[in-house]
């Protein structure tokens, strides 16, 4: 259903025949009801929510001197709630180019859409991701939970993303705009890069897959010594640790998460080079995807002749 400070909250969606608010009153409102184990249900008879669905309809005022909230409709209060996604579309499928789906790429507000496997991915920002299926240009059905529109400027090139929820009110968001048009996911032109920029990019690369492997001996080669790892709670790893914890995720089984990375910056400061950007932490754990997003400073030294990385620092970048 969604994610809340304590974690993933889970539960059933269902609809309100009528419900009647500030004089007005709405047919087939979206509620929603989570699981009794998340210790929603109060002794007070509440056991579901409305949400900001309801109230973005209405100028909401709150009077603590009496103790009241003062309701006005507004110009949302006549617009009807999500509805199903007509069979003609849910069943419909289109093939479409692996060069148009790059054309959809990037960040809209906290929602996030990448090409992977071929096909394009929907994915919340911290949350959960699915791949989309392509019903017509420009159009993707969610499952059955919602349509995608990407909306494309007077240029052609696209602008916004258009989500039509069959249970909630429909979202409409801008596309990140990067500097100097750049693509999203190529903040830097390769070809400016110095041959020490590239280098450690690579290795980079080498690093996040040894974590991927549990791959010891290259962790060994590319961390140094005297490495540190620090988290934004003030936690630190060492080389020691880190090497340990490969040691065992490889003899526990589990399966390894996976990373990539985007919005990479990079400079060089004498035998130093300093990498920022942001890295994606995907795992599969029982048929779903879940992904943590984090900021990053990595920060690589070339000693006796090969580059090592000898300080990171992650920031969690939390969902919205």
């Amino acid at each position: 259903m969604g994610r809340g400070g304590s974690g993933e909250i889970t539960g059933y969606a269902g609809r309100v025949k009528s419900f009647e608010l500030g004089g007005q009153t709405f047919k087939n409102m979206p509620t929603s009801f989570p699981d009794e184990s998340l210790g929603v249900e109060r002794s007070d008879g509440r056991n579901g929510n409305l949400g900001n669905g309801v109230l973005r309809r209405f100028k909401v005022i709150y009077d603590y001197s009496r103790k009241q909230m003062i309701v006005e409709p507004n110009k949302f209060a006549g617009e009807p709630f999500g509805t199903a996604i007509p069979n003609n579309v849910a069943a419909n499928t289109v093939q479409v180019s692996p060069a148009m789906l790059q054309e959809y790429v990037g960040k809209y507000g906290n929602k996030e859409i990448s090409v992977r496997d071929g096909g394009l991915y929907y994915q919340r920002i911290g949350g959960r991701g699915v791949a989309l299926r392509a019903t017509s240009k420009n159009k993707f059905a969610l499952n059955t939970d919602a349509q995608i529109t990407f909306v494309r400027d007077g240029k052609g090139v696209v602008s916004e993303m258009l989500i039509e929820w069959v249970d909630r009110d429909k979202e409409q968001l801008k596309r990140e705009v990067l500097a100097d048009n750049q693509p999203a996911g190529q903040p830097q032109n390769e070809q400016a890069l110095s041959s020490a920029e590239r280098e450690v990019r690579k290795l980079e690369r080498e690093w996040l897959n040894a974590y991927e492997k549990h791959d010891a001996e290259a962790m060994n080669r590319i961390i140094a010594d005297d490495f540190k790892l620090t988290f934004s709670n003030g936690s630190v790893q060492t080389k020691v640790d880190i090497l340990a914890q490969l040691q065992s995720g490889k003899d526990s089984g589990r399966p390894s998460p996976k990373f990539s990375t985007e919005d990479v910056q990079s400079r060089v400061e004498g035998e130093t080079v300093i990498l920022t950007g942001r890295v994606n932490q995907t795992m599969e754990r029982g048929g779903q995807t879940r992904t943590m997003q984090m900021r990053y400073t990595d920060t690589y030294a070339k000693r006796q002749g090969r580059w090592q990385v000898i300080a990171s620092q992650l920031t969690r970048v939390q969902s919205q």
